[in-house]
This record gives structure tokens, sequence and C-alpha cells, in this order.
């Protein structure tokens, strides 16, 4: 997929992580007790990496030039996942983006730190680290979404402004296709406006799990994600006029934690 930056055209790459909850037959379990790895080393398998994220499991896959691809390579990683390490231990994934933290079976004290580090909001042009009321009793998982923009457009030649720009119009893009993220979780880490500069382009914070779990949400997500090129032309010209507003209808959808 080729997209506009700048007002030159590269080729972007598509990536995501993705956190999901496990469970056995007897309900939550920690992502440590059955999955290798540790966060600042990830597990390298054949088709992505894997480690524990506080309770949840963490997986990675290579990007792709295309949406659909970059939803294969999670499938593809989440499979071998499943058939190395989840199934031999009569686990599986849980398909909810949060958990009460106290009906987790196997829960270490390292397992209940908080390992967000800090993120932009573009809505402030400030770093910042959520540690939200909800994350007290709840913990809420993440899908995140990495944009590679190619050959020149490394970290040092990234402008923090335009990122802060297309971080907004890809949450103008995903509320208007109905997929938001709950208040807890914004409340927490990685709400609207969150962002991560990285060596390669940039990480957009917003969505959970559930984005992939769902598979109505899946068919929004791949829709929004194939309207990339408009977007970053939506990004482009907000530039030109000056917009910094946050928009109106951003609401958290309203869920009932049990």
């Amino acid at each position: 997929m080729k997209i506009k930056l700048n007002g030159q055209e590269t080729e972007l790459l598509i990536g995501m992580d993705a956190e999901f909850f496990i469970r056995n037959d007897k309900g939550f379990i920690a992502a440590a007790r059955v999955i290798p790895g540790l966060k600042h080393k990830p597990f390298k398998l054949q088709h992505g990496v894997c480690h524990p994220d506080g309770l949840s499991l963490e997986v990675g896959a290579p990007p792709s030039t295309t949406p659909e691809g970059m939803i294969m390579n999670l499938f593809k990683v989440l499979a071998e996942v499943k058939e190395k390490y989840l199934d031999p231990a009569g686990c599986s994934i849980a398909y909810q983006h949060y958990v009460h933290k106290d009906r987790v079976q196997g829960v270490q004290e390292e397992d209940l730190l908080f390992g967000c580090g800090r993120e932009y909001d573009a809505y402030s042009s400030n770093m910042v680290k959520r540690v939200g009321t909800s994350y007290r009793t709840y913990r809420f998982s993440g899908f995140h979404i990495h944009l590679g923009f190619g050959s020149g457009f490394e970290e040092d030649n990234l402008n923090f402004r335009d990122l802060g720009r297309l971080t907004k119009a890809l949450d103008d893009a995903f509320l208007e296709a109905g997929l938001g993220t709950s208040y807890g979780r914004a409340d927490s880490y990685g709400g609207y406006g969150a962002f991560r500069v990285k060596p390669y382009g940039i990480e957009y914070r917003m969505m959970d799990c559930e984005v992939v779990t769902d598979s109505s949400k899946l068919t929004k997500l791949l829709a929004v994600l194939n309207n990339l090129p408009a977007i970053f032309q939506k990004a482009t010209e907000k530039q030109q006029a000056g917009s910094s507003d946050r928009p109106s209808r951003m609401k958290e959808r309203s869920i009932r934690y049990v």
C-alpha cells in the first residue's frame, strides 16, 4: 500500500502487537504460568514472537504491505502459540478485553506491576503515563497498530506534530466506523490520541483486542486500514488548516465490568 507523507510517496508497512487473556477450565490464568519469554526479551517463534505482558499474552508478527496480510500474520502466530503452549496446558484465548485481577489464577506479584511506559497524547502534545483508577481492579488488553513509512522517514526525520495529526485522523476514522475503546482502558493506558514514535514510524495505541476477536469489528478494522491513503490525506489537510480540535463524538463506550 502506498501513501503520501510530507508530499512524498512511500510504501507503507502495517504491523501490530496484540494482547489476549487466557483461560483454562477453572477460569482465567496468568499468562506467565503458560507462555515463555519476557517483555524486554520476547520469545522467538517461527511466525513471530510471544511473551507475557502483565496478566496477558502478547504476540507480535512480521509487518505486511496490506491489512489482510497483517491479520493473516497475526493468526499464524496465534495458531503457533495455541499448538505449542495453550493446547498442551489445557488453555485457550479468552475473547474479552478486560479481566478482574482477583479472578485470575496463578498470579504473582510481578504480574501485577504496571509495565506500560509513557506515550504521547496527540491532543495535549504531552508525554503521559496513564495509571487510572480502573487499573487498581482491572487489567485490559490492547491491539496496537504499527505503521512503517519506509526509507527516508526514519525516527530522526519524522515530525512530531505530523504524527499527532495522523493519530487524530485515525481516531476519527475508527470512531466513524464504530470502533472505540472502553473508558477503563483509556483511563489506564492506550486511550484516544495515544501514540509512540518508533524508529520506523508510529505505534497507534487506542484499540483493544476485540477488534480481532469479534468478526464484525474485524471487518470494520480492515475497511479503515484499507482506507489509510485517504486518512493520511486527511491528516495533511488538517495540518494545512491548523486543526487541532478533539472530536466532539469522542466518547468511550460504556461497558459493565463483571
